[in-house]
């Protein structure tokens, strides 16, 4: 019987090693040497101890190091600025805390999660890893759970200043905009209780148990963001609808009405009211191609969950 070195698509077998084999009893084992600064990391390996030895090298544990380092200190100024844009204004101060305490949340966890990791880079004197180390992993899921709560806030925030601030607007997109409030609330709860799968996992001793609630948490997010794409531009479409119609009445009255708004007054107000929605529209756009990287490829892709997600993972915030 021979056990063969791991190759996941599109890297060649061990990826940053050599394939040998070793004879054991019976059995010849093929064993991956890895080259010199890479190792077999059990970070997102949800392999059985005897796979470890044949699979790829593919950790960097300094690379790793800086890149965590770099987002505790990107994530740090983040966390300042936030808090400097906070005006100490009795009437508004709680209104604003509110608003920003997914945010808030969000970098505070992180920023720990970035430290702690950065201080225990060296993975062979003290494990952190994610799904390894419970506190770690807590600090991940929740500080990414929050992150994407704060973005669903950021965006719900948007459209509604967006549609309570056009008198224009017509009552189909105003109900649409209001319909999916009511379930961007509802998704918020459900995404911070899905992200406590991740450190959940970190109890569960059966890989195959493991790896299936980190995927149960890629699958939920990937349809949540197909839903929150498919609104963004649906809402996109009928809003320009409106915005259409009305720009065409204006004209309408201008070429009846001598002291009615110009043309070039009419095209700014297009424009303007274009602009903001494109905002939207650019921001969740930027949004979801994040989380193609972060959530769908991993899903889809062996060696993306497998080999590339540590170095990821400390990307989030960039």
């Amino acid at each position: 019987m021979t056990l063969s070195c791991q190759s996941l698509w599109p890297v060649d077998e061990c990826m940053k090693g050599t394939c040998s084999e070793r004879e054991v009893g019976n059995t010849t084992i093929a064993v991956c040497t890895c080259d010199a600064g890479f190792s077999r990391s059990p970070e997102f390996q949800y392999l059985d101890e005897d796979q470890l030895s044949n699979s790829l090298c593919s950790f960097n544990a300094e690379v790793v190091g800086y890149l965590f380092l770099a987002a505790a200190i990107l994530v740090t100024v983040a966390l300042v600025l936030q808090l400097w844009v906070i005006e100490y204004n009795k009437e508004t101060y709680k209104e604003q805390l509110k608003r920003l305490f997914p945010t808030l949340v969000s970098l505070v966890a992180f920023c720990i999660a970035s430290i702690y990791r950065a201080l225990n880079s060296d993975i062979s004197n003290s494990p952190v890893l994610f799904g390894k180390d419970v506190f770690f992993t807590f600090l991940i899921a929740n500080g990414f759970g929050f992150f994407l709560v704060a973005v669903y806030v950021f965006i719900l925030k948007a459209m509604h200043l967006l549609v309570s601030d056009s008198e224009w607007t017509s009552t189909n997109v105003q109900n649409y905009v209001n319909n999916f409030q009511r379930t961007g609330y509802m998704l918020m709860i459900f995404e911070i209780v899905i992200c406590q799968l991740l450190w959940i996992s970190s109890f569960v001793t059966n890989n195959i148990v493991a790896l299936s609630l980190v995927r149960v948490f890629l699958v939920v997010n990937v349809l949540v963001e197909i839903h929150i794409t498919y609104f963004t531009w649906k809402l996109k479409r009928n809003y320009n609808q409106d915005l259409g119609a009305v720009t065409e009445f204006k004209f309408n009255m201008s070429s009846r009405d001598l002291d009615a708004i110009s043309l070039q007054e009419i095209n700014t107000w297009k424009r303007r009211n274009q602009r903001k929605m494109k905002m939207i529209t650019n921001s969740v756009t930027y949004y979801v191609s994040c989380c193609i990287i972060a959530l769908w490829l991993p899903l889809f892709i062996p060696f993306v969950l497998q080999a590339l997600w540590s170095y990821i993972l400390p990307c989030i915030y960039f």
